[in-house]
This record gives structure tokens, C-alpha cells and sequence, in this order.
């Protein structure tokens, strides 16, 4: 399998009631619950990004972690 990474860039209007959503946005997404506590969702940028310059760093970080040093 081929894969690339993105950047993207989203504006969203939620119901303030659902709280902040920096305190739910990772989960919302990973759940499948990204349009249900989104009312409404405006994509306003899509950048593919090169993931092994030091600027993405903590993206292989991220993924070492969950899945493991690569080989």
C-alpha cells in the first residue's frame, strides 16, 4: 500500500453544549462522531505534507507509538 499524509484545514460551527472541541475532536474523529458533533463542517485547505522532514517529526512519533518502531 501506497500512502501519503495530509494537512487539513477545517472550520466546523459545534453547539457549545458538546464543550471544547480541542477536548473532543481526536476522539469524535478515531469514534466516527466527527459529523455528528459538527453542525456544520467547512473545508477550507488540503496540503499533502512530506511526514519524515523534522517539522513532522512527532507524526512518526505518534505512529512509533502506536504501532511500533518501523523495521
Amino acid at each position: 500500500m501506497i500512502t501519503q499524509d495530509y494537512e487539513f484545514k477545517i472550520v466546523v460551527k459545534t453547539d457549545v453544549a458538546e464543550g471544547d472541541p480541542a477536548d473532543w475532536l481526536f476522539k469524535a474523529v478515531n469514534e466516527g462522531l466527527f459529523k455528528e458533533k459538527c453542525l456544520t463542517t467547512f473545508l477550507t485547505e488540503v496540503t499533502p505534507i512530506d511526514s519524515s522532514t523534522p517539522e513532522y517529526k512527532w507524526l512518526a512519533d505518534m505512529e512509533e507509538q502506536r504501532y511500533g518502531a518501523k523495521e
